[in-house]
């Protein structure tokens, strides 16, 4: 075999379109690259704002000109063809902020991952999968502010603000593009056609709208005046759904956020630490001040302002001397009577020109013996006696000389200020009787409606429940006046042999103040500024309780809990880590608020006072100004959640009534008799006013 041949390398070719091409430069060397040092800024060549073109034999190559060291292309030393760029250095700071996680959402965001966020941001809480969360370890505390009467009608347009007309779906601003927000990168886009289709739902509520459960970006430029002052603040506005179910029930969302179940793992001895009863005194239930304003008790004037007072001042009305007392030795023994006389009191009404009034009342003691049971001759004639609810008959009354001046005379010689009155929702009672006595224990206040407030458990589940007794059974002949004083002591002893949180949501689930205090190595702490009597529900486990009168001192209280109290404050508190308010006026100013009809006697209609659109603008005008006024007041690096709790639930409120108003006619009248009918349609109209109300919204970002 012969030897291989090399083949010699074939010369260039000279390009026809130039002759002088061997007088072409050639391309500058590449320099030596140290990675980390130098990259690549362009596949065709190194970037500049100014491109030259360079021939190379039969190609023309476009360039950009100067690398990091400013030589031109086409310089014979240099190497222009690469440019120097230093690795970016991270930042040393590491600020967290909140963004909507890139994961496509299915299913809604519910008030529980509000909770859990809470949490996982201070404690032991669940990972959110539905938020982006970044440099959670620089979160330094969570501020969050329950405001009802907020819902998405009033971001997306579906709710017209700036008219005192209601606009449902209406055209605003050319229709579709007038929208305030805008559909996030893992949501539908909502289309000019349906914003402007009313649809079935308008007169149930506007809930979420179209968008369904996704969050939205709020545009402040596209945003009604009213609420541009939330696109200061935060980024999207999140629909998250209420705790409830499909069949009429909608959960308070209070204990939904504040109320956590005990976590998994714990062992017996650990959940008894938190949960075992103990015996309590009669007086730990005994309604503060505040808790009988909040109730609509009459007020003594023992403890009350004039315009308190106007109503007891009215002539006809008597209050309770409390210069006087039994005496210890004549009160009732033992320790959770703690030496006061003990009084269970009901009393039955009938309908007259003037409304209801007194035609029965019982008084139970402690050992269950009748100390006082009479019939009232009403001082006006009698239009209903509604005997169904009453028990009372025209037979009973007609013969009666006792009349409601006799009943008070009665009952100042028996009250005084050693006591207690129990009863289920005594303020009605009280009202009828006109009398005013300080010293109330309310049973449909100690134990929780299973939905939580404004709802009240009746008088016949308690204690069906606690009891495992059943009462008011009488059918068309009514309530029983002795039996029901009778329940009520019986659920008083109850409570106060098995302890406070007997009887509440309490019992099956710890507080998330209670929780946060376990935190180990380092203990968190909470707070809650809210109306009413906040320290009765929350002062055995949260750091600091603050009780409000109005929105500007919820505001307030808020930013000194987060703040903490300036240095050599007597009595200061130092800043907290989780801070809980509720602002009231947006929910009291559209009616939201207003307490169910009660369970036992006739119903109460509840009426929609929606103001009109000024009145309701300037409303959540305010509420966008008090929560800026604490954002701007937080500390860097604090967590700001801003969440409604539920949708509009007056349509859900009136359903309930008319269901409870056809069940009350059904056991005591016959069937052709009835005035209120419930069927499919009306059922199929709860179930779509349940969902309505159960469609809150929230807010999130980090100062």
């Amino acid at each position: 075999m012969g030897k291989r041949k090399h083949r010699k390398a074939f010369p260039p070719k000279a390009s026809s379109s130039s002759s002088n091409a061997h007088d072409t430069p050639s391309p500058p060397p590449l320099p030596v690259t140290k990675f980390g040092e130098f990259k690549l800024t362009s596949i065709s060549g190194p970037f500049t704002s100014n491109p030259v073109t360079t021939t190379t034999g039969t190609t023309a190559t476009t360039a950009t000109a100067a690398n990091s060291m400013g030589r031109e292309v086409g310089e014979v030393d240099g190497g222009g063809d690469w440019q120097m760029a230093k690795r970016p250095k991270k930042s040393k700071h590491k600020y967290p902020s909140f963004e909507v996680s890139p994961t496509r959402l299915k299913n809604p965001v519910k008030l529980s991952d509000i909770q859990s966020l809470a949490l996982w941001l201070l404690a032991d809480g669940i990972a959110p999968q539905w938020l982006l969360v970044k440099n959670k370890n620089e979160i330094r505390g969570v501020v969050v502010v329950m405001v009802p009467g907020l819902e998405m009608a009033m971001f997306n347009g579906d709710l017209d603000l700036t008219s005192d007309t209601t606009t449902i779906g209406g055209e605003r601003n050319g229709g579709g593009e007038g929208l305030g927000v805008a559909a996030a990168g893992n949501g539908p886009t909502k289309s000019p056609q349906t914003a402007q289709s009313p649809g079935p739902r308008s007169k149930l509520g506007l809930g979420w709208g179209e968008y369904k459960f996704y969050p939205q970006e709020l545009k402040k430029a596209q945003l009604q005046a009213c609420v541009k002052g939330f696109a200061d603040m935060f980024s999207h506005v999140w629909p998250v759904k209420a705790p409830g179910d499909e069949r009429g029930k909608v959960y308070s969302a209070i204990t939904g956020f504040l109320n956590t179940p005990i976590p998994k793992g714990k062992t017996s001895q650990e959940i008894d630490k938190y949960t075992a009863s103990q015996r309590i005194g009669i007086t730990r239930l005994v309604m503060p001040f505040g808790e009988l304003v909040e109730n609509e008790y009459p007020i003594h004037s023992l403890h009350a302002t004039a315009s308190l007072l106007a109503e007891t001042a009215k002539a006809g009305w008597v209050e309770t001397d409390l210069s006087r007392g039994n005496g210890r030795k004549n009160n009732e023994g033992g320790s959770v009577t703690e030496a006061k006389t003990i009084c269970a009191m009901d009393c039955e009404m009938v309908q007259t020109k003037q409304g209801l009034e007194l035609a029965r009342i019982s008084l139970v003691g402690w050992d269950g013996e009748t100390i006082y049971d009479t019939l009232v001759k009403p001082d006006n004639p009698v239009t209903d006696y509604l005997t169904p609810y009453s028990g009372v008959t025209k037979a009973m009354l007609d013969p009666v000389t006792t009349r409601l001046k006799d009943v008070q005379n009665h009952l100042l010689k028996l009250l005084n200020n050693d006591t207690i009155l129990v009863g289920q929702s005594l303020n009605a009672d009280l009202g009828a009787i006109r009398l005013a006595h300080p010293h109330i224990v309310d049973t449909s206040v100690i134990y929780n409606h299973p939905r939580g407030p404004p709802y009240r458990a009746s008088l016949r589940w308690l204690s069906t429940k606690y009891l495992g007794r059943e009462i008011q059974k009488g059918g068309s002949n009514g309530h029983n006046s002795i039996e029901d004083a009778k329940a009520c002591l019986d659920l008083l002893k109850l409570k106060l042999e098995k302890g406070l949180e007997y009887g509440t949501s309490n019992a099956a689930a710890e507080s998330i103040f209670k929780r946060l205090s376990r935190m180990r190595p380092v203990a968190r702490t909470g707070g809650v500024v809210d109306y009413g009597t906040p320290e009765k529900w929350w002062g055995p486990s949260a750091a600091r309780v603050i009780q409000a009168k109005d929105d500007a001192e919820v505001a307030t209280g808020i930013v000194k809990s987060i703040c903490g109290d300036p240095p050599g404050t007597r009595d200061g508190h130092p800043k907290l880590d989780l801070v809980w308010g509720r602002m009231h006026a947006l929910e009291t100013l559209r009616g939201w608020n207003k307490t169910a009809a009660p369970e036992e006697g006739p119903p109460i209609p509840i009426e929609s006072i929606e103001p009109n659109r000024a009145v309701l603008a300037q409303g959540v005008k305010n509420v966008a100004a008090q929560l800026k006024e604490i954002y701007d007041s937080l500390p860097p690096c604090t967590a700001f959640i801003v969440y409604s709790g539920i949708g509009d639930p007056r349509e859900l409120r009136r359903l309930q009534d008319m269901q409870r108003e056809h069940k009350r006619q059904y056991m005591t009248m016959k069937w052709d008799e009835l005035t209120v009918k419930w069927t499919d349609t009306e059922n199929q109209a709860l179930a779509a006013a349940t969902q309505i109300a159960r469609e809150g919204i929230a807010f999130l970002t980090v100062k």
